[in-house]
């Protein structure tokens, strides 16, 4: 049913083609027949290799993601893109808290010494924001477990953890599955489980909280940690630990996305093939705004496994002054219909 349509390509619907720059506030869309009802409607997109149940993406500036909205976006769904206006150990702070935030197993596990006084983890308690942690020796061997009910009402009071940490604290196996886990951690009434080899050293730890399905939509990774986007630039950090962090942070990171104004410059490209080449993420390139740019881009000899998509539009956001400042610019509905329509030729 409905009236037959010509089929046209993108830029001749939104008369790019006829030199009109168009954004979203200089077109409607026309009402047309429907045959499902809105409960019907599934909105989930891929990006690659991973499936988003929301098609909904933050922006990588620091007034809008940070880690609070990457795990409220990635719990709903879509996917958070974290800013890159701060030092690179910063950026990784942020990475770890979202991968931290809802994680089946959590492997980058922060631990403390029975010989630390009860000051030292109350402190080590809120700079890391987490309310317990295994008590490892000096063999990485686990030998008590105290959280935040183990210490004293004065936590300045004088004495090392090992007096109130709770010893030979139940313990399972790497490769405990989520059912045995949320099972045994309802059996002894404990919020967290540590993980152990064979020998009993410590591999990772699991929560009550990161069991529990709260958010059957959430993206999550093949460990059960949410997703998480990092903008970057296109240039590797010069600085050697720079360096290493952010390489740190990539690893722990599902997709990096260049944060640049304009994407289609020769010394751009040229330096987000080396980052790619180096860093262990996924890649998002841009921004761009042409059908130019668009061939550029998917020509280049980017590595293939590594590229999976491209970011559209320059300075058509409701805060952006990029156009206004350098009166040059791509609003984000000509910069779609230019890309997509060289994507698709």
């Amino acid at each position: 049913m409905g009236i037959p349509q010509k089929k046209i390509n993108f830029r001749e619907k939104v008369a790019a083609d006829q030199g009109w720059v168009l954004t979203f506030d200089d077109v409607i869309c026309l009402p047309g027949y429907t045959d499902f009802l809105p409960e019907q409607c599934k909105i989930g997109t891929d990006l690659g290799p991973f499936h988003f149940e929301s098609p909904i993406c933050t922006g990588a500036m620091d007034t809008v993601t940070e880690e609070s909205m990457a795990i409220a976006i990635a719990r709903e769904g879509g996917l958070g893109v974290l800013h890159r206006n701060c030092s690179y150990d910063r950026q990784l702070e942020m990475v770890k808290k979202v991968k931290r935030a809802r994680s089946f197993i959590i492997e980058d596990v922060a631990t403390v010494n029975p010989d630390m006084t009860i000051r030292e983890v109350y402190a080590k308690m809120k700079e890391k924001g987490i309310s317990g942690f295994p008590v490892i020796n000096q063999q990485l061997k686990v030998v008590g477990i105290v959280t935040s009910r183990d210490i004293p009402f004065d936590p300045d009071v004088e004495g090392t953890i090992d007096t109130v940490m709770t010893k030979n604290p139940v313990c399972l196996p790497a490769n405990v599955s989520r059912e045995e886990g949320l099972k045994t951690l309802y059996k002894i009434r404990k919020e967290k489980i540590p993980l152990v080899d064979s020998d009993g050293v410590l591999v990772g730890l699991i929560t009550k909280k990161d069991l529990k399905p709260n958010y059957p939509n959430s993206s999550n990774d093949d460990k059960g940690r949410l997703r998480v986007g990092l903008g970057c630039s296109p240039f590797l950090p010069k600085n050697l630990h720079d360096l290493e962090t952010l390489k740190n942070a990539a690893a722990h990171t599902d997709i990096m996305m260049t944060d640049v104004a304009e994407f289609y410059k020769k010394a751009d490209m040229e330096a987000a093939k080396e980052m790619m080449n180096l860093l262990d993420s996924k890649f998002v390139l841009g921004n761009i705004g042409t059908y130019e740019a668009a061939e550029a881009l998917l020509t280049y000899n980017f590595p293939e496994e590594k590229f999976i998509g491209i970011k559209v539009g320059m300075g058509s956001g409701s805060i952006c002054t990029t156009t206004i400042q350098t009166g040059v610019g791509a609003p984000t509905l000509f910069a779609t219909a230019e890309v997509k329509d060289a994507i698709q030729d």
